[in-house]
């Protein structure tokens, strides 16, 4: 990303080691030993490989990103298999984020349905009504959720990192409001959720959904376990490092258009039209029920232009409550969530 030739001696290098790795373990004993592998959390590999590929255009980076696809779940998927109760979620979210890799890397639409399936069973039937998922770190029976609220060990905050890089993947190629809606679900409860205010650095690791349970138990709850305390402030920490990465977004061509999707209070210098934007947000709290969102819009040295801006209007908006003002002109406005 950098330019810096060392950098990237240095993943290549990493790479021939992985591959010669991998080449050994198959060769001497199976392909089934080396899928048996994948069965702990492996991470990104093949989304990372895909990306190198995509710079290097070496053949055994691609094919290495193959063999870090797990063709036992993304199977179940390409068939449409809502079928993914007693799978590890952070083990194998990493691989879905990797076939999207694919699917813009290499160009194959399967893996863009797979991505888009995925999405939406998670979405439909393997989350909490804040957007997380898992429950004692496995997907279970979507049929039996409740089943999920008698322990603590809900919603852990790795896959909730992980589920914002499938949606936000999924938006960029659909532009649907339900999958900005998920994002800003699962960003406000599952990243903002896990900070304690009164403790900067300090992240839950797992959110407990169940009636009456209270976050305050559960702070250091993954202190005796030290996979946990890695996930915790591994993904925790970036997912800070990441709050204004999907506000806005810029389909470009001859015309370039602007999507805002979530209203956080920011800043856009938007290069392309010569247009700062400012936005700024009242939040909606227990006695002010209304969401206040401010838009100002002026010219970089006066270079702007006209501009083609979309809103979100979300699908929790009630049309007869929401409302546009642009210049002291109210605006019509399409149902929510379309």
């Amino acid at each position: 990303m950098a330019r810096n030739p060392h950098a990237l001696k240095m993943v290549t290098w990493m790479t021939e080691y992985f591959y010669s790795r991998v080449q050994n373990v198959i060769t001497k004993y199976s392909i089934t030993r080396h899928y048996q592998s994948l069965n702990e959390e492996t991470g990104g590999m093949n989304d990372v490989l895909y990306k190198l590929y995509s710079i290097t255009g070496d053949p055994k980076h691609l094919l290495l990103a193959h063999l870090f696809d797990k063709p036992c779940f993304l199977g179940l998927l390409a068939v449409q298999a809502n079928d993914i109760a007693n799978f590890h979620a952070n083990t194998h979210i990493p691989v879905v984020i990797g076939s999207q890799m694919r699917y813009e890397v290499a160009g194959d639409p399967l893996y863009k349905e797979i991505g888009t399936f995925f999405m939406d069973i998670i979405n439909s039937s393997h989350s909490y009504a804040t957007g997380g998922t898992s429950v004692s770190e496995f997907w279970h029976d979507p049929k039996r959720m409740a089943e999920n609220l008698k322990t603590t060990e809900n919603e852990e905050s790795c896959t909730t990192y992980n589920m914002l890089k499938v949606s936000r993947n999924v938006f960029r190629w659909t532009k649907e409001v339900s999958y900005a809606d998920y994002y800003e679900r699962a960003l406000t409860n599952g990243v903002l959720g896990i900070q304690r205010g009164t403790d900067p650095g300090v992240m839950i690791y797992m959110l407990p959904q169940g009636r009456g349970v209270s976050k305050a138990k559960t702070w250091h709850g993954w202190g005796t376990k030290f996979e946990s305390f890695w996930c915790c402030y591994g993904t925790g920490i970036e997912s800070f490092s990441k709050l204004g990465d999907s506000i806005y977004f810029e389909e470009g061509g001859k015309n370039p258009t602007l999507y805002i999707i979530q209203y956080i209070s920011s800043s856009l210098n938007w290069k392309s039209r010569g247009v700062m934007l400012n936005q700024t947000v009242v939040p909606a709290t227990s006695w002010d029920p209304y969401l206040r969102v401010t838009l100002t819009f002026s010219p970089v040295e006066g270079t702007g232009t006209s501009s083609t801006l979309n809103f979100r209007i979300p699908t929790w908006t009630h049309l007869d409550g929401a409302k546009a003002i642009l210049n002291d002109e109210i605006l019509p406005l399409p149902s929510p969530g379309i």
